[in-house]
C-alpha cells in the first residue's frame, strides 16, 4: 500500500448475506486486492477517532494490504459497515469517491443465520424466540458501545434487516453511482452475471475466465428456521422493513 493510496471500495454488508463469497471471488481478479483476513474493522473500531486525517486512517489499513500491488484497487469487506449509523460519514471524510457494494438477503433468513452463528460460537445463550424478543432491550442497554461483545455486534439479529434505513444513510453521503446493491440470490443463482456487474461497477475488465461458482466456507453454523409461530412472528416483525425497502429503493423480497 503506497503512501498515496487509499481503500477504493467496500463490501459493506449485510452480514450473513454472501460477503465472504463475494470477497473471495473478487480476490481472484488481478486488478483487485481484498484486505488480508477480509475484514479490517477500521471504521467500526472502538477507538476510531472522527478527527483522524486521511493519512491516519490509511495507516490503520496498511497492515491489511501488505500483499497489494501498486496498480490494484483496494477493497475492504467488513459487513458491519452498512449497519452502524456513524460509518458512512466516516467513510466520506476518508474517501468521498469510495464505492460501496452491499449484498442483501431476506431479513428473516439473515436473522436466523446470524443467530445460528452466535449460538454456534457460544456467544448466545438464549433460545431463538427469546433472543429476538430481547434484542431491542439489549441494544438499548449497549448504548453507543462498539466493544467486541457489544449487542450491536453480537445480538442485532433483526435490526440489521432494516436495509432501507441503512441505504438511506449511505445515500446521504454518496451519490447513487457509487453504490451497487446485489441480492444474495443473485450471487447464488446468477453467478457470472453478478460478477460482471461488480467488475463494471469497479471499472475493471472482466477476466477471460471468471471465478467458478462454489460454496465459500464461512462457518458451519446450522440451525432450522424455527416453528411456524416463530416464523410468522418474524415475518410480521420485519414486514415494515421490507415495505420500506421496496418503496424507497425498489428492492423486493418474496
Amino acid at each position: 500500500m503506497g503512501d498515496n493510496c487509499c481503500v477504493d471500495f467496500l463490501i459493506a454488508g449485510a452480514q450473513k448475506s454472501g460477503t465472504t463469497a463475494l470477497a473471495a471471488f473478487l480476490a481472484e481478479h488481478p486488478g483487485l486486492c481484498i484486505a488480508e483476513g477480509k475484514e479490517a474493522h477500521v471504521f467500526d473500531a472502538p477507538d476510531f477517532d472522527d478527527g483522524w486525517s486521511h493519512e491516519s486512517v490509511s495507516e490503520r489499513f496498511r497492515p491489511y494490504f501488505r500483499h497489494a500491488k501498486p496498480e490494484q484497487l483496494l477493497g475492504d469487506a467488513t459487513p458491519i459497515s452498512m449497519f452502524l449509523p456513524e460509518i458512512p460519514e466516516r467513510v466520506h471524510h476518508y474517501n468521498p469517491a469510495m464505492k460501496w457494494i452491499v449484498v442483501l438477503r431476506h431479513p428473516v433468513k439473515r436473522a436466523w443465520s446470524h443467530y445460528a452463528m452466535e449460538a454456534g460460537r457460544g456467544e448466545e445463550c438464549l433460545p431463538a424466540w427469546l433472543a429476538f424478543l430481547a434484542e431491542p432491550w439489549r441494544l438499548w442497554l449497549a448504548g453507543s458501545s462498539r466493544a467486541p461483545d457489544s449487542a450491536w455486534r453480537r445480538h442485532s439479529y433483526l435490526a440489521r434487516g432494516d436495509y432501507a434505513t441503512q441505504l438511506d444513510r449511505i445515500a446521504r453521503w454518496f451519490p447513487a453511482g457509487q453504490l451497487l446493491v446485489l441480492k444474495h440470490e443473485e450471487l447464488l443463482l446468477q453467478h457470472e452475471a453478478c460478477l460482471l456487474r461488480v467488475y463494471d461497477f469497479l471499472g475493471v475488465c472482466a477476466p477471460v475466465v471468471l471465478p467458478r461458482a462454489r460454496h465459500i466456507f464461512a462457518g458451519d453454523y446450522k440451525l432450522g428456521e424455527g416453528n411456524g409461530i416463530l416464523a410468522r412472528f418474524l415475518n410480521w416483525w420485519l414486514s415494515p422493513y421490507l415495505n420500506r425497502l421496496a418503496k424507497r429503493h425498489g428492492i423486493w423480497f418474496e
